[in-house]
């Protein structure tokens, strides 16, 4: 394996020198490599990359046969066996390891250096990309392709003076792959308008870009035959292609591309209509407790005013009394039976009023719009892996940061945008179970002795969840884009607790003889709930907005319109929303 040094990026920009480099590399390979294997990451970003690899090959009489064109997820990558007899070109992902017939041209970072430059490996991304360019492993390999053409700009002016800008279809190819993989430049979370500047320029409409790219990453993340479709785009000679040819490879999906576009629109639409009808309603109901207890309170002075001084001097006494059995007959006792009861009973309401209106002030803090964490929407099974990422990065260009969970009976994957990590692991966790704090509760201390060495450490859910930066998902979220796998059990005991009233719950189940099924199942693997439950009652009771699709006859799958009548959940309540995706896009 040759020894690939990395560049310190303060002091080294991308170069035609650098680009060059790879390219004579390339040269000596042909001489012992006639085949080529181009691998790229299965959304529009690899799959343009492709485009002008294929012809930077071309130029240097590879041969690439149809069945080594390589549309890959991660998990795809990382099973590839290497063939030693051709050399690989690794696009928009980086390979499983490094020799030195391996290539690779990708713009995520590694190891925390935005530079790794070689005469096998262009990873370049600087420092402040939303202000210089748009990051894409796209622009350089466009780069790579002038650089071959004897073009000696560096990468820096290749972009500034927009030398691809005078090539119409390397505009539109540049700004529909930055779209489709910095959608969120698009967003509210936007940090600076360049993306839309350029896109205004050039003359486009946005939306339609953002579509051509999800029909794109659609096809590329069928199960099968999913190259169909590319294979004229990838045969012609750069030269000879045109514009209107992506427009042919997702025409056949446009009306799946305008299901998926118009359920997200109406799941941030609904959301938001959910979100301010919560708080509309939890501030008239607080203001309507307030006012009981108000009056309530009054009442009990009211009647400390009218009620006669002898009773009044002792009223310790009089509410003990009424605990005995009095003499009917005499006015005192009537006197305390009437005040003494009354103001028990209102002294109960007001106890229940209070409890009230402090549930409705602690729900209330969830669910202001600045404290709900975002959205969370579970889906079946869906006809292209894409789809759970692509409706991610939507929700975020629509102003959600969100968490879409794509889950079948046997497992379930989950990609969030807009979340930090720290954020997200704590959010993906439910409730730790320690010994001690079980033993704290009564009648738990005979029961903890028995508790296996296993369970004497925390229990946590997030056990079964995995975290991964390099999620699969068709369009870009930049360094907020999270996904991973949700599997296995955990204790029911998880699934039917809430952290915001743990004490509470756990007192409840004392009370009902229920504590020690619900803690069946750490000790003895009963009880148990799959995961992905667990987590969504978590994030129903605790300020997400979490929306539930139930799949019509047969079916879930929001490509083809059938999603049945979804479920919103916010802090408890919940409502049938209106998701009917088969009406005209507008």
């Amino acid at each position: 394996m040759p020894e690939f040094e990395s560049e310190d990026d303060r002091k080294i920009k991308l170069n035609a020198v650098q680009v060059r480099s790879i390219l004579t590399a390339l040269k000596k390979q042909r001489k012992i490599r006639e085949n080529a294997v181009i691998a790229f990451h299965n959304d529009s970003d690899g799959l343009c990359s492709a485009l002008y690899t294929k012809q930077i090959l071309r130029d240097l009489k590879y041969v690439i046969e149809p069945e080594d064109l390589l549309p890959l997820t991660h998990l795809e990558r990382d099973k590839l066996e290497i063939d030693e007899n051709k050399i690989y070109f690794f696009l928009d992902i980086q390979p499983p390891k490094l020799e030195e017939n391996i290539f690779c041209v990708d713009h995520h970072i590694i190891d925390d250096r935005n530079k790794f430059i070689n005469k096998n490996m262009l990873i370049y991304r600087p420092e402040s990309i939303e202000y210089e360019f748009i990051s894409t492993a796209t622009f350089l390999s466009m780069y790579v392709r002038y650089v071959q053409q004897n073009y000696r700009f560096n990468f820096s002016r290749f972009i500034d003076k927009k030398v691809w800008w005078d090539n119409e279809f390397d505009r539109y190819v540049a700004l529909f792959v930055a779209v489709a993989d910095n959608i969120w430049l698009l967003s509210k979370y936007s940090p600076t308008p360049l993306l839309k500047e350029l896109i205004d320029e050039a003359n486009l409409t946005e939306r339609k870009l953002i579509k051509e790219s999800m029909g794109i990453s659609l096809l590329l993340g069928r199960d099968m035959d999913r190259m169909k479709g590319f294979s004229d785009l990838l045969d012609k000679p750069l030269n000879l292609l045109e514009i209107s040819q992506f427009d042919g490879i997702v025409a056949p999906r446009s009306k799946e591309i305008d299901n998926l576009y118009k359920f997200a629109r109406d799941v941030d639409r609904e959301a938001q209509i959910f979100v301010t009808e919560q708080n509309e309603q939890i501030d008239q109901a607080i203001s309507l407790t307030e006012r009981e207890l108000e009056r309530n309170h009054k009442t009990i002075s009211d009647y400390m005013k009218a009620m006669p001084i002898n009773l009044k001097k002792d009223m310790g006494t009089v509410m003990e009394m009424l605990k005995t059995v009095g003499d009917r007959d005499k006015a005192k006792w009537k006197q305390i039976e009437f005040y003494g009861k009354e103001i028990d009973r209102l002294e109960i309401h007001v106890k229940s009023l209070e409890t009230k209106l402090k549930s409705l002030k602690d729900r209330k803090v969830l669910i202001i719009p600045d404290n709900v964490p975002g959205i969370c929407v579970f889906i079946s099974k869906q006809s292209s892996e894409q789809v759970k990422g692509i409706m991610s990065s939507l929700l975020y260009y629509f102003g959600q940061k969100n968490i879409v969970v794509e889950e079948s009976e046997h497992y379930a994957i989950w990609g969030a945008r807009g979340f930090n990590k720290d954020f997200l692991e704590n959010e993906l966790m439910t409730l730790i179970f320690d010994k001690r704090v079980l033993a704290s509760y009564r009648r738990l201390e005979d029961m903890s002795k028995d508790l296996p060495s296993s369970y004497r450490r925390s229990l946590n859910i997030s056990h079964n969840i995995t975290m991964d930066t390099k999620y699969v998902g068709g369009m870009g979220g930049r360094g907020l884009v999270f996904g991973g796998n949700i599997s296995g059990k955990v204790p029911q005991l998880f699934a039917i607790l809430e952290i915001s009233g743990f004490e509470e719950k756990i007192q409840e189940l004392i009370a009902h003889g229920e504590l020690s099924s619900a803690i069946k199942g750490l000790t003895e693997g009963q009880s148990e709930v799959n995961t992905v439950n667990a987590l969504r009652t978590k994030f129903k009771s605790l300020g997400w907005v979490t929306i539930q699709v139930i799949g019509g006859p047969g079916t879930g799958d929001i490509l083809s319109g059938e999603i049945g009548v979804p479920i919103a959940w916010l802090a408890g309540a919940n409502k049938d929303v209106n998701l009917s995706i088969k009406s005209p896009i507008t």
